[in-house]
Protein backbone atom coordinates (compact mmCIF):
# COMPACT_ATOMS: atom_id res chain seq x y z
CA UNK A 1 0.00 0.00 0.00
CA UNK A 2 2.85 2.14 -0.18
CA UNK A 3 3.26 4.79 -3.36
CA UNK A 4 6.15 2.78 -5.07
CA UNK A 5 3.67 -0.17 -4.83
CA UNK A 6 0.87 1.97 -6.37
CA UNK A 7 3.70 2.84 -8.92
CA UNK A 8 4.29 -0.32 -10.05
CA UNK A 9 0.88 -1.53 -9.70
CA UNK A 10 -0.39 1.54 -12.57
CA UNK A 11 3.16 0.99 -14.58
CA UNK A 12 2.09 -3.20 -15.13
CA UNK A 13 -1.44 -2.25 -15.99
CA UNK A 14 -0.59 0.57 -18.33
CA UNK A 15 1.49 -1.65 -19.98
CA UNK A 16 -0.93 -4.60 -20.51
CA UNK A 17 -3.05 -1.79 -21.37
CA UNK A 18 -1.41 -0.64 -24.41
CA UNK A 19 0.27 -3.48 -25.14
CA UNK A 20 -0.96 -5.27 -28.97
CA UNK A 21 0.62 -8.54 -27.16
CA UNK A 22 -2.00 -11.16 -26.46
CA UNK A 23 -1.39 -10.09 -22.93
CA UNK A 24 -4.78 -8.24 -21.10
CA UNK A 25 -5.42 -7.08 -17.95
CA UNK A 26 -8.51 -8.44 -15.81
CA UNK A 27 -10.98 -6.91 -13.65
CA UNK A 28 -8.65 -8.01 -11.17
CA UNK A 29 -5.60 -6.37 -12.41
CA UNK A 30 -7.94 -2.83 -12.33
CA UNK A 31 -9.52 -3.57 -9.10
CA UNK A 32 -5.90 -4.10 -7.30
CA UNK A 33 -4.87 -1.06 -9.05
CA UNK A 34 -7.29 1.30 -7.65
CA UNK A 35 -6.84 -0.32 -4.30
CA UNK A 36 -3.38 0.71 -4.23
CA UNK A 37 -3.39 4.12 -5.44
CA UNK A 38 -6.52 5.01 -3.29
CA UNK A 39 -4.72 3.42 -0.19
CA UNK A 40 -1.81 5.59 -1.13
CA UNK A 41 -4.15 8.88 -1.19
CA UNK A 42 -4.16 9.13 -5.11
CA UNK A 43 -7.78 9.16 -5.58
CA UNK A 44 -8.29 10.87 -8.90
CA UNK A 45 -5.41 8.58 -10.44
CA UNK A 46 -7.61 5.78 -8.99
CA UNK A 47 -11.14 7.04 -10.87
CA UNK A 48 -8.84 7.00 -13.94
CA UNK A 49 -8.28 3.53 -13.24
CA UNK A 50 -12.05 3.10 -13.33
CA UNK A 51 -12.65 4.58 -16.41
CA UNK A 52 -10.16 2.46 -18.35
CA UNK A 53 -11.77 -0.32 -17.20
CA UNK A 54 -15.16 0.93 -17.75
CA UNK A 55 -14.34 1.58 -21.23
CA UNK A 56 -12.86 -1.56 -21.69
CA UNK A 57 -16.20 -3.00 -20.61
CA UNK A 58 -18.28 -0.77 -23.72
CA UNK A 59 -15.52 -2.05 -26.03
CA UNK A 60 -15.86 -5.28 -25.78
CA UNK A 61 -17.61 -8.16 -27.03
CA UNK A 62 -21.07 -7.38 -26.46
CA UNK A 63 -23.18 -9.22 -23.64
CA UNK A 64 -26.01 -10.70 -26.39
CA UNK A 65 -23.26 -12.72 -28.04
CA UNK A 66 -23.14 -15.27 -26.03
CA UNK A 67 -19.61 -15.38 -24.98
CA UNK A 68 -18.37 -16.73 -22.06
CA UNK A 69 -15.48 -14.76 -20.70
CA UNK A 70 -16.81 -11.04 -21.63
CA UNK A 71 -14.78 -8.44 -19.87
CA UNK A 72 -17.20 -6.50 -16.91
CA UNK A 73 -16.78 -4.51 -14.26
CA UNK A 74 -18.99 -5.75 -12.18
CA UNK A 75 -20.94 -4.34 -8.72
CA UNK A 76 -17.33 -4.28 -6.38
CA UNK A 77 -15.34 -2.50 -8.31
CA UNK A 78 -18.50 0.25 -9.34
CA UNK A 79 -18.82 0.55 -5.29
CA UNK A 80 -15.20 1.18 -4.91
CA UNK A 81 -15.32 3.81 -7.66
CA UNK A 82 -18.78 5.39 -5.96
CA UNK A 83 -16.61 5.68 -2.64
CA UNK A 84 -13.53 7.14 -4.34
CA UNK A 85 -15.80 9.48 -6.23
CA UNK A 86 -17.32 10.36 -2.88
CA UNK A 87 -14.14 11.26 -0.94
CA UNK A 88 -13.18 13.82 -3.99
CA UNK A 89 -16.89 15.48 -3.40
CA UNK A 90 -17.90 14.41 -6.87
CA UNK A 91 -21.06 13.55 -5.59
CA UNK A 92 -22.46 13.70 -9.26
CA UNK A 93 -19.81 11.20 -10.45
CA UNK A 94 -20.42 9.02 -7.62
CA UNK A 95 -24.84 8.67 -8.59
CA UNK A 96 -23.66 8.35 -12.90
CA UNK A 97 -20.92 4.85 -11.39
CA UNK A 98 -24.03 3.65 -8.99
CA UNK A 99 -26.99 4.09 -12.29
CA UNK A 100 -24.52 2.42 -14.67
CA UNK A 101 -25.12 -0.99 -12.35
CA UNK A 102 -27.52 -2.76 -13.71
CA UNK A 103 -28.29 -4.73 -10.68
CA UNK A 104 -27.12 -2.87 -7.91
CA UNK A 105 -26.15 -5.39 -4.80
CA UNK A 106 -26.41 -4.56 -0.94
CA UNK A 107 -22.87 -2.90 -0.65
CA UNK A 108 -23.66 -0.96 -3.89
CA UNK A 109 -27.34 0.39 -2.28
CA UNK A 110 -25.49 1.20 0.99
CA UNK A 111 -23.05 3.12 -0.36
CA UNK A 112 -24.29 5.15 -2.12
CA UNK A 113 -27.05 5.72 0.59
CA UNK A 114 -24.73 6.46 3.03
CA UNK A 115 -23.11 8.82 0.21
CA UNK A 116 -26.25 11.05 0.37
CA UNK A 117 -26.16 10.99 4.21
CA UNK A 118 -22.76 12.51 4.31
CA UNK A 119 -23.43 14.90 2.05
CA UNK A 120 -26.29 16.37 3.24
CA UNK A 121 -28.61 14.97 0.57
CA UNK A 122 -31.66 13.37 2.34
CA UNK A 123 -33.90 13.88 0.11
CA UNK A 124 -31.46 11.26 -2.56
CA UNK A 125 -31.13 9.63 -0.02
CA UNK A 126 -35.02 9.10 0.24
CA UNK A 127 -35.89 8.84 -3.21
CA UNK A 128 -32.81 6.05 -3.54
CA UNK A 129 -34.02 3.74 -0.62
CA UNK A 130 -38.07 4.48 -1.92
CA UNK A 131 -37.49 3.65 -5.33
CA UNK A 132 -35.96 0.04 -4.24
CA UNK A 133 -37.90 -0.51 -1.69
CA UNK A 134 -40.51 -0.48 -4.20
CA UNK A 135 -38.69 -2.61 -6.48
CA UNK A 136 -37.84 -5.33 -4.23
CA UNK A 137 -41.91 -5.07 -3.36
CA UNK A 138 -42.86 -5.42 -6.61
CA UNK A 139 -40.16 -8.76 -7.03
CA UNK A 140 -38.09 -6.59 -9.36
CA UNK A 141 -35.46 -7.75 -7.74
CA UNK A 142 -34.21 -9.94 -4.91
CA UNK A 143 -32.05 -7.49 -2.70
CA UNK A 144 -33.21 -6.54 0.28
CA UNK A 145 -32.12 -3.21 1.72
CA UNK A 146 -30.45 -3.66 4.91
CA UNK A 147 -31.30 -2.29 8.18
CA UNK A 148 -28.27 -0.42 8.11
CA UNK A 149 -29.43 1.42 4.98
CA UNK A 150 -32.64 2.28 6.24
CA UNK A 151 -30.90 3.71 9.34
CA UNK A 152 -28.64 6.06 7.29
CA UNK A 153 -31.59 6.76 5.26
CA UNK A 154 -33.64 7.80 8.83
CA UNK A 155 -30.36 9.85 10.10
CA UNK A 156 -30.12 12.22 6.80
CA UNK A 157 -33.13 13.20 6.80
CA UNK A 158 -33.39 13.51 10.54
CA UNK A 159 -30.26 15.60 11.20
CA UNK A 160 -31.93 18.25 7.84
CA UNK A 161 -35.03 18.41 9.99
CA UNK A 162 -37.03 16.22 7.74
CA UNK A 163 -38.83 14.38 10.50
CA UNK A 164 -41.59 13.30 8.37
CA UNK A 165 -40.10 11.76 5.91
CA UNK A 166 -37.75 10.08 8.72
CA UNK A 167 -41.25 8.59 10.41
CA UNK A 168 -42.37 7.42 7.05
CA UNK A 169 -38.90 5.10 6.23
CA UNK A 170 -39.97 3.64 9.49
CA UNK A 171 -43.72 3.47 8.96
CA UNK A 172 -43.93 2.89 5.48
CA UNK A 173 -40.20 1.92 3.71
CA UNK A 174 -39.27 -0.55 6.13
CA UNK A 175 -42.26 -3.16 6.28
CA UNK A 176 -42.45 -2.40 2.15
CA UNK A 177 -38.92 -3.81 1.90
CA UNK A 178 -40.02 -6.39 4.79
CA UNK A 179 -36.95 -5.08 6.79
CA UNK A 180 -37.77 -5.53 10.69
CA UNK A 181 -37.10 -2.49 12.18
CA UNK A 182 -34.92 -2.20 15.80
CA UNK A 183 -33.78 -0.73 18.86
CA UNK A 184 -31.14 0.54 16.38
CA UNK A 185 -33.92 2.25 14.24
CA UNK A 186 -35.54 4.08 17.23
CA UNK A 187 -32.46 5.05 18.53
CA UNK A 188 -31.57 6.66 15.13
CA UNK A 189 -34.39 8.62 15.30
CA UNK A 190 -34.69 9.24 19.37
CA UNK A 191 -31.32 10.44 20.02
CA UNK A 192 -31.25 13.03 17.20
CA UNK A 193 -34.22 14.65 18.66
CA UNK A 194 -33.87 14.16 22.53
CA UNK A 195 -30.96 16.34 22.67
CA UNK A 196 -32.46 19.34 20.88
CA UNK A 197 -35.23 19.22 23.16
CA UNK A 198 -33.03 19.56 26.10
CA UNK A 199 -31.11 22.01 24.39
CA UNK A 200 -34.41 23.81 24.13
CA UNK A 201 -35.14 23.68 28.09
CA UNK A 202 -32.05 24.65 28.29
CA UNK A 203 -32.93 28.01 26.35
CA UNK A 204 -29.92 27.35 23.73
CA UNK A 205 -32.32 27.07 20.22
CA UNK A 206 -35.78 27.12 19.61
CA UNK A 207 -37.07 23.68 17.59
CA UNK A 208 -40.38 24.14 15.32
CA UNK A 209 -43.54 22.18 16.06
CA UNK A 210 -43.19 20.17 13.22
CA UNK A 211 -40.12 18.68 15.03
CA UNK A 212 -41.83 18.82 18.66
CA UNK A 213 -44.80 16.49 16.74
CA UNK A 214 -42.15 14.38 15.42
CA UNK A 215 -41.03 13.97 19.15
CA UNK A 216 -44.22 13.09 20.25
CA UNK A 217 -44.90 10.38 17.10
CA UNK A 218 -41.71 8.72 17.65
CA UNK A 219 -42.84 8.02 21.91
CA UNK A 220 -45.56 6.34 19.50
CA UNK A 221 -44.24 3.84 17.66
CA UNK A 222 -44.18 0.54 19.09
CA UNK A 223 -40.70 -0.14 20.72
CA UNK A 224 -38.68 -3.64 19.53
CA UNK A 225 -38.15 -6.30 21.73
CA UNK A 226 -34.19 -5.72 22.42
CA UNK A 227 -35.30 -2.36 23.45
CA UNK A 228 -37.37 -3.37 26.23
CA UNK A 229 -35.75 -5.73 27.30
CA UNK A 230 -32.24 -3.59 27.78
CA UNK A 231 -34.71 -0.83 29.86
CA UNK A 232 -36.44 -3.50 31.54
CA UNK A 233 -33.12 -5.15 33.13
CA UNK A 234 -31.58 -1.63 33.90
CA UNK A 235 -33.78 -1.32 36.61
CA UNK A 236 -33.61 -5.69 37.89
CA UNK A 237 -36.66 -6.89 35.57
CA UNK A 238 -35.56 -10.02 34.07
CA UNK A 239 -39.15 -9.98 32.04
CA UNK A 240 -39.96 -13.12 30.06
CA UNK A 241 -40.23 -13.21 26.59
CA UNK A 242 -44.01 -13.36 26.16
CA UNK A 243 -44.44 -10.58 28.42
CA UNK A 244 -41.85 -8.09 26.12
CA UNK A 245 -44.12 -9.18 23.46
CA UNK A 246 -47.41 -8.46 24.89
CA UNK A 247 -45.55 -4.75 26.27
CA UNK A 248 -44.45 -4.58 22.45
CA UNK A 249 -47.67 -5.50 20.51
CA UNK A 250 -49.71 -3.42 23.21
CA UNK A 251 -48.03 -0.29 24.35
CA UNK A 252 -45.82 2.67 22.85
CA UNK A 253 -43.11 4.14 24.21
CA UNK A 254 -45.41 6.75 26.38
CA UNK A 255 -46.92 4.26 28.01
CA UNK A 256 -44.06 2.06 28.60
CA UNK A 257 -42.90 4.18 31.93
CA UNK A 258 -46.68 3.17 33.44
CA UNK A 259 -46.20 -0.68 32.70
CA UNK A 260 -42.72 -0.80 34.18
CA UNK A 261 -44.12 0.25 37.23
CA UNK A 262 -46.93 -1.77 37.19
CA UNK A 263 -44.75 -4.97 36.84
CA UNK A 264 -42.23 -3.50 39.73
CA UNK A 265 -45.61 -3.77 42.18
CA UNK A 266 -45.53 -7.43 41.84
CA UNK A 267 -41.85 -7.91 40.62
CA UNK A 268 -39.35 -6.74 43.30
CA UNK A 269 -36.27 -5.27 41.41
CA UNK A 270 -32.66 -6.64 41.73
CA UNK A 271 -30.90 -3.22 42.53
CA UNK A 272 -33.30 -2.46 44.44
CA UNK A 273 -33.88 1.07 42.29
CA UNK A 274 -36.84 2.53 40.46
CA UNK A 275 -35.87 4.41 37.53
CA UNK A 276 -37.99 7.22 35.54
CA UNK A 277 -38.73 5.83 32.65
CA UNK A 278 -41.26 8.51 31.47
CA UNK A 279 -40.71 9.90 27.64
Amino acid sequence: NSPPLADEALAVLTSLRDSNSRATANIYSYALTMKALSMAGRLEEALAVYDWAEAREQADIPADTGVRFRFEVGPIVRTAAIQIAARLGQIERAEEVFEGIQSPDVNALQTMVYVYERSQKWQNALDLLSRHSQAFSDGLTAVKPTPSTFHSAIRSCAQQGAWESALAIVRELMPQAQVSWTSTTFESLAQILQPRQDQEQEGRIEISSEEHQSFTDIKELHPPIDWLRGEAKTIGLDLTQSQLGRMAAESSMSKISDIFRSVLETVKPKSGKVQDFGV
